[in-house]
């Protein structure tokens, strides 16, 4: 029994250790689900029936757990609440010494984990709970999943790393590749301000390249303070006063920040591409295509107009002003530390699609995406984005990145061929 206990404690230390790097949520229950009923087992071998009901009782809370977020209703307090009761009744039912107070506890910890709607917050927790675990695995002879204890939780570690410390660190980069990038495409430049920065573009004038950023403040009074100082700023440039909130700001996390004379006009998503085996499985378009990685700019110009004057529900943004020609126009004859790629698709020496890529250190944006009207649905974007993708790919750019208006046609699209939502920005603009 006991080289049972082994072997299923091993398959059940295994399974969490390749289920808490799932990035998200329900992922994690499920193996969360199937590591609790192996160490079920593992504890029952051993005769250690304090571990086996709670690991019992932990796969079916999870099981509960999971099925609200399947159909992403919010998890009620009462049933926290009960499971926190039930688990520590459990517990004390099958009491026999001061030692297994500490699976009562993990159990605990556990209800606290997948009560969570963070997945950063889980995988904390978990890891306190998987310390707590190895105490008791070692008093009570587990030697071999204490050992495996270890793993998992350096297992966990590699996970906070991967997915809050180091995407933290990589939405930091994003946010400065954009702005500066941004005021360096063409016509643009970046103005210091007392508090924040300026993003200003002399050939533009809507509010997507003229708006104040990197403004951080505490609370409404700071932020009417600061706003009144730096707004001159836009007013002066003749530009209308916006405020672009980005991922990492202080508002972003606590909108009620925003006073009520500021109106929240853009929602855009942040996407990365995360799996590069879903690009390579696009099937070909259509209709035949053939892309130039360096057309003429005239014609190039002509197509991005055309793809944005269909005024459609599909379109978040409409049909552009025509200042934009002159944008993209300088935006080729602008040389610095950000290298563009211009993309032109074609249907029998038809301009039908565009695309840029931007790249600096390693990261590579995509931007000036559309298709023609009559093009659409028929493959074309799919079809330029990989050949855009397999063309970074072959650059060894890690990071790959878009921007798009939450909820439209755009973002299921991306989020088809391999991208996932990394972070969310807002662009406010002051009422009139």
């Amino acid at each position: 029994m006991n080289i049972l206990a082994q072997i299923f404690g091993l398959i059940g230390i295994l399974v969490n250790i390749i289920g808490i790097q799932f990035k998200d949520k329900k992922s994690i229950l499920i193996s969360f689900i199937l590591a609790n009923l192996i160490f079920g087992f593992t504890f029952l071998f051993l005769g250690s029936y304090s571990g086996a009901v709670i690991c019992a009782i932990s796969a079916v809370e999870t099981i509960i757990k999971y099925f609200f977020d399947v159909k992403n209703k919010k998890f009620p307090l009462y049933l926290t609440i009960i499971y926190i009761i039930v688990s520590v009744t459990g517990g004390l039912l099958v009491y026999k010494s001061t030692i297994d107070i500490y699976p009562i506890f993990c159990s605990i910890l556990y209800v606290l984990t997948i009560v969570q709607t963070k997945e950063r917050n889980i995988r904390i927790i978990t890891f306190i709970n998987v310390i707590a675990w190895t105490i008791y695995d070692l008093y009570v002879g587990l030697y071999s999943v204490a050992l495996n204890d270890v793993w998992f939780s350096i297992s966990t570690l590699i996970a906070i790393y991967r997915y809050d410390i180091y995407n933290k660190l990589l939405i930091k980069k994003i946010e400065e590749f954009v702005v500066d990038g941004t005021s360096k495409f063409g016509g643009g430049s970046l103005i210091d301000l007392p508090n924040g920065k300026f993003l200003y573009n002399k050939i533009i004038e809507d509010h997507y390249w003229n708006y104040i950023t990197s403004f951080d403040v505490n609370d409404t009074d700071e932020f009417n303070c600061m706003w009144n100082t730096n707004k001159k700023y836009m007013i002066d440039k003749k530009r209308k006063p916006s405020l672009c909130i980005l991922p990492t700001s202080k508002i972003m996390k606590k909108r009620d920040i925003l006073p009520d004379y500021m109106n929240i006009e853009s929602h855009e998503v942040w996407m990365l591409l995360d799996n590069y085996k879903k690009i390579n499985k696009i099937k070909n378009s259509k209709i035949d295509i053939t892309i130039d990685s360096n057309p003429n700019i005239k014609e190039f110009i002509d197509a991005f107009m055309k793809s944005y004057s269909a005024n459609s529900d599909e379109d978040p943004y409409g049909e552009l002003p025509d200042y934009y020609k002159e944008v993209l126009e300088l935006s080729k004859k602008t040389n610095n530390e950000y290298k563009k790629t211009y993309y032109l698709a074609y249907n029998k020496d038809k301009p039908i699609a565009t695309a840029i890529t931007i790249e600096k250190d390693n990261i590579a944006l995509i931007c000036f995406v559309g298709t023609i009207k009559e093009y659409r649905s028929k493959g074309v974007c799919k079809s330029l984005m990989k050949n855009i993708i397999n063309d970074l790919k072959n650059k060894k750019i890690k990071n790959i990145f878009l921007q798009t208006e939450e909820g439209y046609i755009p973002e299921k699209l991306y989020i088809s061929i391999g991208f996932i939502v990394l972070c969310k920005s807002l662009l406010a603009i002051e009422k009139e």
